[in-house]
């Protein structure tokens, strides 16, 4: 499976108190997933220095229902990089948003198993 970033707005402001961009998950072949999926980074970055983010959120309960990605057949996910971080202030400059989450791949009938997908993109903040 991959995970790819893709920017929403085509152009941020330090001014806004919102980075919002979308997540696409994708595959070679066929996946079976599961819909819980466990976002357990999201953080603004410049060089190693995390600016604002979340390092980890993850939702109780067991994988139940699923659906397929493919190539052909990718699912995305919309998150905000500041949700959780409107207090801070940015300067503008050159940042790296990084992303990590947790899915569940079914593997048999009732048994998952978990995969870590990560990502980076190069975003620029006026």
């Amino acid at each position: 499976m991959r995970l790819d970033i893709n920017l929403l707005n085509s152009s941020y402001s330090s001014t806004e108190k919102s980075i919002p961009v979308v997540i696409k998950l994708s595959s070679d072949e066929e996946v079976e997933i599961a819909e819980k999926i466990d976002l357990r980074e999201i953080l603004l970055l410049q060089g190693e220095d995390a600016k604002v983010g979340t390092y980890t959120s993850c939702r109780l309960g067991l994988p139940r229902d699923t659906f397929i990605v493919s190539k052909q057949k990718p699912h995305y996910i919309v998150y905000d990089v500041y949700e959780d971080c409107s207090d801070i202030d940015i300067e503008p400059g050159e940042y790296d948003i990084s992303i990590k989450l947790k899915a569940f791949v079914k593997v048999d009938e009732d048994k998952f198993e978990t995969i870590e997908l990560s990502g980076k993109k190069a975003i620029t903040i006026e």
